[in-house]
């Protein structure tokens, strides 16, 4: 779907709703959605898809062989990009507070000289403040991974990352569905439901885990804030190599059958095309429509060029510091 077909679908919805300012706004952020997603990389896994407990290997190695996609993604509703948004404030709030109080490390762009670096926001070459966050760059070599942690911070010379989340009604359905259940069925409140928590969510612990290997450094902070009401929980947790291990033994099969020019084949827990997690993804017909689960396509897999320079939140571009590069 072209981007202008997206902004007419937007307002067409918008417009059913009788809405006014959403029928003029929700046009802007799906341009906006779109054009993040184009600088997107395309050709890495990325740590927020891989730990995720639905990942299928087959659906990114469609898009690192760079295949064009049968089933592109609907526009998304006002209220889904609203939610997005809330997310990335959230963070930019906590980055905010962290770097006022001289804590906040990471990659650092310059607005006066364009010198990128890492480490504290003062421009090591012309001193200038005017600077802006890119986060902590996450790359692994060997295994093609390729992100970005939320911040750094050194407590009594000890490194920690963090990790900023929001949490919300539907961060439980997906997380903790038995949780989420009882309070569909009214067994409990949302802030019960919120007052359970006392750990990471698992997929959470596995994506601090995987910024962890990366890095090399071995404590993740979690900040969890709990939007109903701005209430806070914070998690401190050790690296724990066994909790990623088999995300990257999937990274190196997978990457093992693309070099071959073939599509890995499906997870043993998909066993048709209508589980839950081919409903949304974006190459079910080719997928399906592909018997030989490992089909060569005659093409050796050439070697994927990283950019250049680092990008923001939503590109998920290659580190420039070796701080952080695990090779």
């Amino acid at each position: 779907m072209t981007e202008d077909a997206w902004k007419i679908e937007a307002m067409k919805a918008s417009m059913k709703n009788k809405a006014k300012l959403v029928s003029l706004l929700h046009p802007h952020l799906l341009e906006d959605y779109t054009a993040k997603n184009l600088l997107r990389d395309t050709e890495h896994f990325h740590p927020s898809e891989i730990c995720k407990r639905d990942w299928c290997v087959r659906q990114s190695s469609y898009r690192m062989m760079g295949y064009e996609e049968t089933n592109p993604e609907k526009p998304k509703p006002f209220k889904t990009l609203n939610i997005f948004e809330e997310g990335n404030r959230i963070h930019r709030k906590w980055q905010g507070w962290l770097q006022d109080i001289g804590l906040l490390q990471g990659q650092w762009y310059c607005r006066e000289c364009y010198h990128v670096w890492y480490g504290k926001p003062v421009c090591v070459v012309c001193h200038s403040r005017q600077v802006d966050y890119q986060e902590v760059p996450i790359y692994d070599e060997d295994h093609h991974i390729i992100g970005h942690a939320d911040g750094h911070v050194n407590l009594n010379d000890e490194d920690y990352l963090i990790e900023i989340k929001s949490v919300g009604i539907g961060t439980f359905r997906y997380e903790n569905f038995p949780l989420f259940n009882r309070y569909a069925t009214k067994d409990i409140t949302a802030d019960q439901m919120w007052g359970d928590v006392n750990r990471p969510f698992l997929s959470h612990l596995k994506q601090g885990s995987l910024y962890m290997h990366c890095t090399g450094i071995k404590k993740m902070i979690f900040i969890y804030e709990w939007k109903a009401s701005q209430d806070i929980k914070e998690f401190v947790v050790s690296y724990q190599p066994e909790v990623v291990s088999d995300i990257l033994a999937t990274c190196s099969t997978g990457l093992k059958h693309m070099g071959k020019g073939a599509i890995s084949p499906r997870p043993d827990w998909i066993d048709t095309k209508d589980h839950q997690a081919c409903k949304y993804c974006t190459y079910k017909t080719i997928c399906w429509s592909n018997h030989d689960d490992t089909e060569v396509t005659g093409e050796v897999r050439p070697e994927v060029q990283l950019p250049e320079e680092a990008g923001g939140r939503d590109s998920e571009s290659a580190p420039v510091s070796g701080r952080v590069v695990r090779r």
